[in-house]
Protein backbone atom coordinates (compact mmCIF):
# COMPACT_ATOMS: atom_id res chain seq x y z
CA UNK A 1 0.00 0.00 0.00
CA UNK A 2 2.12 2.95 -1.57
CA UNK A 3 -0.29 5.45 -0.53
CA UNK A 4 -0.73 8.45 2.74
CA UNK A 5 -3.09 7.45 5.13
CA UNK A 6 -5.90 10.23 4.71
CA UNK A 7 -6.06 8.47 1.29
CA UNK A 8 -6.87 5.37 2.63
CA UNK A 9 -9.15 6.96 5.36
CA UNK A 10 -11.07 8.42 1.87
CA UNK A 11 -11.24 4.96 0.18
CA UNK A 12 -12.50 3.27 3.63
CA UNK A 13 -15.36 5.94 4.00
CA UNK A 14 -16.28 5.59 0.59
CA UNK A 15 -16.81 1.67 0.86
CA UNK A 16 -13.99 0.37 -1.44
CA UNK A 17 -12.21 -2.85 -1.20
CA UNK A 18 -8.39 -3.17 -0.91
CA UNK A 19 -6.26 -6.07 -2.91
CA UNK A 20 -3.29 -6.30 -0.38
CA UNK A 21 -0.36 -8.33 -0.27
CA UNK A 22 1.51 -8.35 2.59
CA UNK A 23 0.82 -8.51 6.74
CA UNK A 24 2.23 -4.63 7.12
CA UNK A 25 -0.44 -3.84 4.10
CA UNK A 26 -3.54 -5.75 6.10
CA UNK A 27 -2.26 -3.31 9.25
CA UNK A 28 -1.97 -0.23 7.45
CA UNK A 29 -5.32 -0.40 6.06
CA UNK A 30 -6.75 -2.00 9.22
CA UNK A 31 -5.78 1.18 11.13
CA UNK A 32 -7.86 3.46 8.55
CA UNK A 33 -10.96 1.31 10.10
CA UNK A 34 -11.41 -1.12 6.61
CA UNK A 35 -13.59 -4.13 6.96
CA UNK A 36 -10.71 -6.69 6.57
CA UNK A 37 -13.72 -9.29 6.66
CA UNK A 38 -15.33 -7.90 3.75
CA UNK A 39 -13.66 -5.24 2.08
CA UNK A 40 -10.61 -7.09 1.70
CA UNK A 41 -8.46 -9.64 -0.88
CA UNK A 42 -4.91 -11.39 0.22
CA UNK A 43 -3.38 -11.40 -3.06
CA UNK A 44 -0.07 -12.27 -2.45
CA UNK A 45 0.90 -15.37 -4.85
CA UNK A 46 3.44 -16.85 -2.32
CA UNK A 47 2.06 -17.37 0.71
CA UNK A 48 4.43 -19.04 3.34
CA UNK A 49 2.65 -20.52 7.02
CA UNK A 50 3.45 -18.00 8.62
CA UNK A 51 1.73 -15.24 6.31
CA UNK A 52 -1.52 -16.90 6.39
CA UNK A 53 -1.42 -17.46 10.24
CA UNK A 54 -0.78 -13.59 10.34
CA UNK A 55 -3.77 -13.07 7.75
CA UNK A 56 -6.41 -15.19 9.27
CA UNK A 57 -5.67 -14.03 12.65
CA UNK A 58 -6.21 -10.21 11.53
CA UNK A 59 -9.80 -11.76 9.98
CA UNK A 60 -9.11 -11.93 5.66
CA UNK A 61 -11.68 -14.50 4.35
CA UNK A 62 -10.88 -13.99 0.45
CA UNK A 63 -7.63 -15.20 -0.60
CA UNK A 64 -6.69 -15.66 -4.34
CA UNK A 65 -4.89 -19.19 -5.15
CA UNK A 66 -3.08 -20.07 -8.10
CA UNK A 67 -2.92 -23.90 -7.38
CA UNK A 68 -4.40 -26.82 -6.14
CA UNK A 69 -1.43 -27.08 -3.66
CA UNK A 70 -2.17 -24.00 -2.27
CA UNK A 71 -5.85 -24.81 -1.49
CA UNK A 72 -4.46 -28.14 0.33
CA UNK A 73 -1.92 -26.01 2.10
CA UNK A 74 -5.13 -23.44 3.43
CA UNK A 75 -7.34 -26.22 3.68
CA UNK A 76 -4.87 -27.68 6.54
CA UNK A 77 -4.96 -25.04 8.67
CA UNK A 78 -8.46 -25.99 9.34
CA UNK A 79 -10.54 -23.14 8.45
CA UNK A 80 -14.39 -24.42 8.11
CA UNK A 81 -16.42 -23.95 5.28
CA UNK A 82 -14.22 -23.28 2.13
CA UNK A 83 -16.08 -21.55 -0.64
CA UNK A 84 -14.30 -21.51 -4.15
CA UNK A 85 -15.00 -18.83 -6.87
CA UNK A 86 -13.57 -20.15 -9.95
CA UNK A 87 -12.37 -17.49 -12.68
CA UNK A 88 -9.32 -15.74 -14.41
CA UNK A 89 -7.68 -16.85 -10.80
CA UNK A 90 -9.01 -19.18 -7.99
CA UNK A 91 -10.64 -17.33 -4.93
CA UNK A 92 -11.36 -19.02 -1.46
CA UNK A 93 -13.57 -17.07 0.63
CA UNK A 94 -13.66 -18.26 4.21
CA UNK A 95 -16.94 -17.51 6.01
CA UNK A 96 -18.20 -18.51 9.33
CA UNK A 97 -20.34 -20.87 9.87
CA UNK A 98 -24.10 -20.03 10.35
CA UNK A 99 -24.47 -23.03 12.33
CA UNK A 100 -21.30 -23.03 14.32
CA UNK A 101 -22.20 -19.61 14.99
CA UNK A 102 -25.57 -20.82 16.56
CA UNK A 103 -24.69 -23.34 18.33
CA UNK A 104 -21.23 -21.09 20.20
Amino acid sequence: MQCRPFIVSRMVSLGLGFDCASKQELEFIKAANANIENDVIFSQPIKSSRDLTAILNLGVKYVTLDCAKKLQKIASFGVPNLKMVQGWFFTLIFYQNQKMEKEA
